[in-house]
């Protein structure tokens, strides 16, 4: 135990700083945050499971994504060569995806669709 005496003058301003209310304080929203909110505002829903469900606010509404399937197939290499290296590593993984692997997580790209097929790296 030291000595030291407690300020209380420096005891209310530490307690003012940690417990006040600043409204008005701080950054202002970007445009972009703007825009966000204004993609968002209306299209939040809650699913008929119980989750909340809102579109994804991409910059332009057309977008087009990399065929990257090397990159896919590489990532996959490394991680099965990781999974051979550490067995926790491998456990813990599968672990993760059965509690993941749900009906609601599942979706069917359908057969008709199978040629645009996009690898997520």
């Amino acid at each position: 135990p030291t000595n030291e005496g407690l300020n209380p003058n420096a005891v209310r301003r530490m307690f003012e700083q940690d417990f006040s209310e600043r409204n008005g304080e701080g950054k202002s929203l970007s445009q972009e945050d703007r825009r966000f909110l204004e993609k968002t505002k209306g299209a939040i829903h809650i699913t008929d499971d119980g989750h909340y469900e809102l579109p994804l606010p991409f910059r332009e509404k057309n977008i087009g994504l990399p065929f990257n399937r090397s990159l896919a197939e590489s990532r996959l290499g490394r991680l099965k060569t990781r999974f051979t290296k550490d067995a926790k590593y491998k456990v813990d993984d599968v672990v993760v995806i059965k509690d993941n692997d749900t009906p609601r997580n599942r979706r069917s790209c359908g057969k008709g669709r199978r040629r645009r097929r996009r690898f997520s790296p």
